[in-house]
């Protein structure tokens, strides 16, 4: 019973990942730090824009990804010339039950950039707190990414 219920809590309360990787640097360093990750509310209450989430790759099943959320479903998310894979400025819409993921690290993030909208089931969990190296102990804070979105003002 007890082996059962730390399964559960583990698949559907509260994880921990470590950061393999320079894709979301400064946020999280390349190799070592701890994270937590809730496991639950993205289940019922979805994930917002500017949240830092671990999603299973869409490129390779066996991996986690952690990632930035820029854009939800309905949302059209502007992709400059600078951080575009085409080098041209690209405008692109989440379809439905889709999140557009990126690194905060563009220049070393294969992304949605790369592989487009990540399907919602894909989302493993929210990374809530900073666990190691405990001089950056805390939480993982949202940032506002609205200058990468055009909002469609009726679903306000």
């Amino acid at each position: 019973f007890v082996w059962q219920a730390g399964v559960a809590a583990q698949e559907y309360g509260v994880d921990f990942s470590t950061t393999i990787g320079r894709s979301m640097e400064p946020t999280c360093r390349a190799a070592g730090d701890l994270l937590v990750v809730d496991r639950f509310t993205h289940r019922f209450w979805g994930v917002r824009r500017g949240q830092v989430v671990i999603a299973i790759s869409k490129q390779n099943a066996d991996n986690r990804v952690c990632k930035r959320v820029i854009g939800i479903a309905g949302d059209q998310v502007v992709i400059s010339a600078e951080h575009s894979m085409s080098r041209g400025e690209e405008v692109v819409e989440v379809p439905r039950g889709h999140v557009w993921l990126e690194g905060d690290n563009k220049p070393a993030s294969q992304d949605s950039r790369a592989y487009g909208p990540v399907p919602k089931p894909l989302l493993v969990g929210i990374v809530r707190y900073k666990l190691w190296p405990l001089g950056l102990l805390g939480p993982v804070e949202q940032i506002s990414v609205a200058d990468r979105i055009f909002l469609d003002d009726s679903t306000f």
